[in-house]
């Protein structure tokens, strides 16, 4: 038996992850690449739809992985909207247009960004990295 008393990490399955995409094609492969990696995955098509679950849901993402150029609320606005309700989260923005995450949005920059098109283990590494400093 160890003699440190170390916590023992987050099980993954604990750790509500929403997935904000109007995308019909990168939603679901981005859930699907999460939930294989044993994460618990909501996705969304929108922006407005994840906050509204937000509001009403007594569980908190512990990360929110938004697109940056969505109809709408952009990701950023989301960011910022989604702290001001779970100061905690960390949020991963990834967008087919980096250029544009440097939009200032008071509370919307995101902890980390990925551009499109990535790997699922790209993917996978850079939430769990977030999710071992969070």
């Amino acid at each position: 038996m160890s003699a440190h008393n170390d916590p023992a990490p987050p099980r993954k399955d604990s750790v509500l992850i929403y997935v904000v995409d109007d995308d019909s094609a990168v939603r679901p492969l981005v859930v699907a690449s999460l939930k294989r990696a044993g994460f618990d995955v909501w996705g969304f098509p929108s922006a407005e739809a994840a906050l509204e679950v937000l509001r009403s849901s007594q569980r908190r993402p512990r990360l929110l992985v938004t697109d940056y150029q969505m109809p709408g609320m952009n990701g950023l606005e989301l960011i910022a909207e989604c702290r001001k309700l779970a100061p905690e989260v960390k949020s991963l923005s990834i967008s087919g247009t980096p250029g544009l995450v440097t939009t200032q949005i008071p509370g919307g920059k995101p902890d980390a960004f990925m551009p499109k098109p990535f790997a699922p283990s790209e993917l996978i590494a850079i939430v769990q990295e977030l999710m071992r400093n969070a």
